[in-house]
């Protein structure tokens, strides 16, 4: 039953997960090849002026582009530009972002390759369907991947499992099908807890229930759908908050910054929400917290990443973990490596299923063939190789009741044919 279900699995689903792993191997530098592309767009040469402050940012931009700024990421590296969102328009998820030259508050230009990059993500996780259904879909191909991963464990469980050079070692000098074989199963024993942590990370995202409830055990406020604006409706103005102590207050708090959102208040009377990462952060979803008032900068939240509850930052590593940059660079290696790994395992499980029909094919052949010369079978008119011969000389048929004794050589055929099935 396990290597039915496996060789199922692999030929359907295992095939359609190819084009994730491609994809997310495609996405796991993302950001390095992004810069690669558009060389002066997110760092710019480094200038003895003071940069200009989130305020003065959102001001030029909103001015210059005639939009309600909904949020700006700062970096505190010399040169890196910050990067500004604008709140959605009217049927819109997600506003557009674009990013600024930190001295003068200009208009970067549009980042070459985003689009391609835009589409690729969308491939992995929806698979180019729309949103919801593409989750779901997602979601049951992480778990057949997870079948896939677990079944072939016990499928090539060894007789020593000890010994890991049985587990661990490729054997270059088998032909065929053991060649096939041995390097399926041993590429996939080094990638299994790989693909065990992309499959549990996966379900996450793909899931609503799933989430749901491990955000309530992490203890995360419920999540609130986002409706985009109707289509028609006039647009929420900007309200007159200068975040320019807010700021200042907040770098006075937040020494050693290295990557800070501030989330501009779209009331009077609301507090900058500000998301910001620590250069000791073990991670880039470590993440602190800070809210503070406009209107004089006092602090009315300060939850820094290691003052969080233990859940909360339990889930936060789910992200770093997919990508492999929890481990740092290597980790991502290993990710994208496993990844590329997938269409290895689609190659070789599809050459070892077409090897075993054509031998199937070829054993049944030959058992027809030997059920076609056995006595006593119907003549179908059709010519059989090596069919009962009458012994020379004889000059009659056999008797009733007896059987015409095949000839030496004859014998001999079938025998080697019975000992090849």
């Amino acid at each position: 039953m396990w290597f039915q279900l496996h060789w199922f699995i692999g030929i359907t689903a295992g095939t359609v997960r190819v084009i994730i792993g491609l994809s997310g191997a495609t996405l796991a530098f993302k950001e390095e090849l992004l810069d690669v592309m558009n060389p002066g767009v997110r760092h710019v040469a480094v200038e003895t002026r003071a940069p200009l402050t989130p305020a003065q940012l959102s001001r030029i931009a909103a001015k210059e582009h005639g939009q309600r700024v909904a949020s700006i990421t700062m970096y505190a590296q010399a040169g890196a530009a910050p990067r500004l969102f604008f709140a959605p328009k009217a049927g819109q998820r997600r506003g557009e972002s674009l990013y600024l030259h930190p001295y003068t508050g200009a208009t970067q230009p549009a980042l070459a390759g985003a689009g391609f990059f835009e589409w690729m993500e969308s491939l992995h996780r929806w698979l180019l369907l729309p949103r919801d259904p593409g989750r779901q879909v997602a979601g049951v191909l992480a778990l057949c991947l997870l079948g896939l991963a677990l079944s072939g464990l016990y499928l090539r469980w060894p007789r020593r499992p000890l010994d890991w050079r049985t587990w661990l070692t490729f054997d270059p000098a088998l032909k065929g099908r053991s060649l096939l074989w041995n390097l399926h199963a041993v590429a996939d024993t080094w990638c299994l807890l790989v693909y065990v942590a992309l499959t549990l990370t996966g379900i996450y995202w793909s899931y609503d229930v799933v989430r749901d409830h491990i955000d309530a055990w992490a203890g995360k406020p419920p999540r609130v759908a986002q409706v985009p604006p109707k289509k028609g409706g006039a647009q929420e103005p900007a309200p007159g908050v200068d975040i320019g102590l807010a700021w200042n207050a907040f770098q006075q708090h937040a020494a050693g910054w290295t990557q800070a959102s501030a989330r501009m208040p779209t009331r009077p009377g609301e507090a900058v929400q500000v998301t910001w990462l620590a250069s000791d952060a073990p991670h880039e979803r470590g993440r602190s917290r800070m809210s503070l008032l406009p209107s004089h900068g006092s602090i009315t939240e300060n939850a820094p990443h290691g003052q969080q509850a233990l859940g909360s930052r339990l889930v936060n590593i789910i992200y770093p973990l997919h990508m492999g940059t929890y481990f740092g660079l290597p980790g991502r290696i290993i990710v994208t490596l496993a990844s590329l790994g997938l269409p290895l395992f689609a190659i070789t499980g599809w050459m070892l299923y077409l090897g075993r029909r054509k031998a199937k094919r070829s054993v049944q052949a030959q058992r027809a063939m030997l059920g076609a010369n056995a006595p006593g079978k119907t003549a179908t008119g059709l010519p059989t190789p090596g069919g009962l011969r009458q012994p020379v000389g004889s000059g009659r048929a056999p008797g009733p009741g007896k059987r015409a004794r095949p000839a030496a050589g004859e014998r001999r055929r079938r025998r080697a044919v019975a000992g090849a099935v």
